[in-house]
């Protein structure tokens, strides 16, 4: 009797461990940057050693520059990794650092009335990221991600921060 107690609570148990088969997922996520910007990301993740991600993400800004009308918008490309440094006991939380490379294009229009020093270009740079992972399901999770990018090369400025939700599928 005691040895199934024992079994029926481990499976109980087991059931409300999340993402713990998963190997990838793709997650969309859209958000806020500084200056009335926008910001859109489409991220695909590899989970190893059960709790770490490898990822890569297609990451997208729209801004207002400075005082001007003027708009402009870059693209890059993230590759980084993110290390898992709080899990509940069901790793249905999940709280998780990382950071990596990033390159990619901005894109400055220039209408005719205004005269600009900057152009556009390539862009390289790093980032930090802080995300939070809140798994509705094993195949489901809400995203929420702070990410502070510097360009190391860029036109426009140096510092881009990004706050995000999203939603996260696990394949």
């Amino acid at each position: 009797m005691k040895n199934n107690l024992i079994i029926a609570f481990t499976i109980l148990i087991s059931s409300f461990s999340y993402a713990q088969q998963k190997t990838s997922s793709l997650a969309f996520m859209g958000g806020i940057t500084a200056e009335k910007g926008l910001g859109f990301m489409g991220n695909y993740t590899y989970t190893s050693e059960n709790a770490n991600y490898e990822f890569a993400v297609l990451h997208s800004i729209f801004k207002e520059e400075g005082e001007n009308p003027l708009t402009f918008s870059n693209t890059t490309l993230n590759i980084g990794y993110l290390h898992s440094v709080i899990r509940n006991a069901t790793n249905s939380i999940s709280i998780n650092i990382g950071g990596g490379v990033s390159g990619g294009y901005e894109s400055i229009p220039t209408p005719e009335d205004i005269v600009l020093v900057s152009e556009s270009g390539f862009i390289a740079g790093v980032y930090g990221v802080l995300q939070a992972d809140f798994y509705l399901s094993d195949t489901i999770s809400i995203l929420l991600r702070a990410q502070e990018n510097y360009n190391v090369i860029s036109t426009t400025g140096k510092a881009n921060p990004f706050l995000a939700v999203g939603i996260k599928f696990n394949l």
